[in-house]
C-alpha cells in the first residue's frame, strides 16, 4: 500500500535498528530495559503510521504458514512475501510467538499423558507462559489499531483444537498443527487464500500437503497452494499469479467477510 516502493523496507530497517539499541544497553536492569523496549515500539508504531500509502480494499488477502525457518527468511523463501504484494496480493505471515505457546502447550499435554497434574514442572510452565503473554500484550499495545483484523489466536488451543479434526496433535506435535490451524483461524479473519511455505522434502510441508484439500472442501474451497524451496534458482512469480487469480475469484464469493482497519477506504 505504501506510495513510495521500498520506504516500509526502510523504516523497517531503522526501527529494528532502534530496539536492538535498546536490547544492547548496558546501562539498564532487566525492567528498566522492558520497559524502554515498550516505549520504543510506540516510536515504531508512530514511524509507520507516518508513512504515506493508499490503502484501498480490494486486494486478496494471503494466509502465510508453514516451516518458521523457511518462511520468515527472505532468501531461503525466494523473497515470496513481496512477491505475493508485489503482484497484487496482501500477505498476512504467521508470527513466531505462536511456536513459542505451542511448545508450552504441547509440553503441559505431554505431562498430562504421563499423569502429572499439578507437579511443579506444570506450575512453572503455566506461569511462564503467563509472563510471556503479558509481556507479548504490552510489547505489541502500541500497535493494537494497526492490526484490527489481523488478530492472532488468543491461545494456543485455538489453533489446535480445529487444526484436530485434520491433524490430532496429541500425536502430531509438529508446526503441522500451527500450519493446519492457522489457515483455518485466518480464514475466520476474512483470509482470501493460505500459501504453505516449505523446505523440499520437509515432513511437516509433506504431511500438511495430505490433507490440505480437505481442509479446503471444509473452508468453502479456499485456495491453498504448497510452495517447495530446495535453493535453486527458480522464477516464482507465474505460479504466484497463478494461485492470486484464484484468491481473487475466491473473494468474490466468500461467506466471511474481511474486517478492515480504519484506515482502509473503498
Amino acid at each position: 500500500y505504501e506510495r513510495t516502493p521500498g520506504e516500509t523496507d526502510e523504516v523497517h530497517a531503522e526501527c529494528l535498528a532502534l530496539l536492538c539499541g535498546v536490547v544492547e544497553r548496558q546501562d539498564l536492569e532487566q525492567k528498566e530495559k522492558f520497559d524502554a523496549l515498550v516505549a520504543a515500539m510506540g516510536e515504531v508504531a508512530s514511524r509507520f503510521a507516518r508513512i504515506p500509502a493508499d490503502y484501498k480494499k480490494g486486494r486478496p488477502l494471503i494466509s502465510v504458514v508453514g516451516e518458521i525457518y523457511c518462511r520468515m527468511d527472505s532468501f531461503t523463501n525466494a523473497d515470496l512475501i513481496r512477491r505475493i504484494e508485489r503482484l497484487g496480493g496482501e500477505a498476512w505471515l504467521a508470527g513466531m510467538a505462536e511456536w513459542i505457546f505451542f511448545v508450552n502447550f504441547m509440553e503441559r499435554m505431554n505431562r498430562r499423558a504421563q499423569g502429572e497434574k499439578w507437579s511443579k514442572a506444570m506450575v512453572k510452565s503455566y506461569v511462564r507462559e503467563h509472563f510471556q503473554s503479558r509481556d507479548e500484550h504490552r510489547l505489541v499495545a502500541p500497535l493494537h489499531d494497526r492490526f484490527v483484523g489481523y488478530e492472532e489466536a488468543a491461545q494456543t488451543s485455538d489453533l489446535a483444537d480445529p487444526a484436530a479434526t485434520y491433524l490430532p496433535y496429541q500425536g502430531a506435535q509438529g508446526e503441522m498443527v500451527l500450519s493446519v490451524g492457522g489457515i483455518i483461524h485466518m480464514h475466520g479473519k476474512g483470509a482470501d487464500g493460505a500459501i504453505d511455505i516449505s523446505p523440499f522434502s520437509c515432513m511437516n510441508g509433506i504431511i500438511c500437503e495430505a490433507v490440505y484439500p480437505r481442509v479446503s472442501r471444509d473452508l468453502d474451497n479456499l485456495p491453498i497452494r504448497v510452495f517447495y524451496f530446495d535453493g535453486t534458482d527458480r522464477d516464482h512469480d507465474r505460479d504466484v499469479e497463478i494461485f492470486l487469480e484464484l484468491a481473487n475469484t475466491y473473494r468474490r464469493r466468500k461467506k466471511v467477510p474481511r474486517v478492515y482497519p480504519d484506515r482502509f477506504t473503498d
